[in-house]
């Protein structure tokens, strides 16, 4: 495209009017480094392993995911109007093709996407797998009883920070003080202070 090497050299509005797009799509195109379309108007989306990889932080062991995830804290990604988990995905970049079974971790880590932290397992190696982690449902006289605490994978307190919200709930702090404080909804600050959750925690 020949007006390719003017992303940047000018301001947006500009190099949209002197190439007919609107101006969103020049700004989208020059931080994504995409190529406008100049017929549609519109920003040529990067592919999936670019948009990817982007939303990951590898500074670690483990590849945390950095965009959003879902209510058990994995990773999850749109394409073509689907909603991908992204540890699939991972696996996929890896191994050219889709699991056909469950990715599992060996790190035990919901956000973690590093393709060596990962394998492929029957629904009964994953459910072993949550058993030796400690994360199963187990059976004690014909009750159910979750893993619980931060050994629950969907945890966001720690034991530390549950007496913490109740010592500053005993000093007249409110919900919402709590709350910014420790970087949680304030419905998990009422419940956890009122022992709605964390119950067995003193």
């Amino acid at each position: 495209m020949w007006y390719k090497h003017l992303l940047g050299t000018m301001p947006d509005r500009d190099l949209a009017e002197m190439i007919g797009v609107n101006v969103i799509a020049v700004r989208n195109a020059r931080c994504c480094r995409g190529i406008p379309c100049v017929r549609a108007g519109v920003w040529k989306r990067p592919p999936l392993d670019v948009r990817f990889w982007a939303k990951v932080d590898k500074s670690g062991d483990c590849w945390l995911w950095t965009a959003s995830t879902d209510t058990r804290g994995y990773g999850k990604i749109g394409d073509n109007g689907r909603t991908l988990v992204a540890t699939r995905v991972s696996w996929f970049l890896e191994h050219g093709e889709w699991p056909t079974l469950f990715v599992c971790h060996h790190c035990d880590n919901p956000r973690c996407v590093r393709p060596s932290h990962l394998f492929e397992g029957t629904a009964r190696d994953n459910a072993q797998d949550c058993k030796r982690k400690g994360r199963h449902l187990t059976k004690e006289k014909g009750a159910g009883v979750w893993a619980r605490g931060t050994r629950c994978s969907r945890a966001v307190m720690t034991e530390a920070t549950v007496k913490e919200a109740r010592d500053m709930r005993a000093a007249g702090a409110t919900y919402i003080a709590i709350a910014n404080h420790l970087g949680v909804s304030k419905r998990t600050a009422f419940d956890v202070t009122n022992r709605r959750t964390w119950a067995w925690c003193n």
